[in-house]
């Protein structure tokens, strides 16, 4: 059984108080390394494991600088 859990880009875009712009923007800037997308059933859905990872990787470089 697949334990995987995603979130929609509504999900995050209200997770993060963005628009979907923006995430799309996020996702294509290679520098802000935000997970990438996978498409299941033809939606775009985001593994929400890489994506509490990139989180947590985040607030430890805002904790160090």
């Amino acid at each position: 059984m697949n334990t995987r859990r995603y979130a929609t880009s509504g999900e995050l875009t209200a997770r993060y108080s963005i628009n979907v712009k923006t995430l799309y923007r996020w996702e294509k800037d290679e520098k802000l390394g935000f997970p990438k997308a996978v498409k299941l059933n033809g939606r775009n859905l985001y593994p929400l494991e890489a994506i509490e990872t990139w989180e947590r990787q985040r607030a430890a470089r805002r904790t160090a600088a």
